[in-house]
């Protein structure tokens, strides 16, 4: 019998605190507000925050990636092409998962691990 050993790996978007929240174990992190010369916030819709929720556990998260948005907005792009012009559309959100699964994906190939990425 086969013995397999899950990891999570959470991907995060520029201009948010979780990346930086999982490296430090400090929850007080924050953005500062633009205003205040600080950052915007996150421009990839639906994940992302400028402070740490509650319900953010970086005690069970074996790895983080931060996505830049540029890799966000070209893998949505990349799938939409794919899906066609009658298939789902996929969002920011979407793209900036896709491009961590498919970073995983390269790095296991690169050390000749199989395995699954969801």
């Amino acid at each position: 019998r086969q013995h397999n050993h899950t990891r999570l790996c959470v991907v995060d978007p520029e201009d948010s605190v979780f990346y930086e929240c999982f490296q430090t174990r400090d929850r007080s992190v924050t953005l500062q507000p633009k205003e205040h010369g600080g950052r915007a916030g996150s421009r990839i819709e639906g994940i992302g925050r400028p402070r740490v929720e509650p319900s953010f556990r970086p005690d069970v998260i074996d790895r983080m990636q931060r996505v830049p948005d540029a890799a966000s907005l070209a893998a949505m792009r990349f799938l939409r092409n794919l899906l066609g012009p009658t298939g789902p559309v996929p969002g920011a959100s979407t793209g900036t998962n896709m491009y961590g699964c498919m970073t995983l994906i390269d790095e296991m190939r690169g050390r000749g691990e199989g395995g699954t990425s969801i």
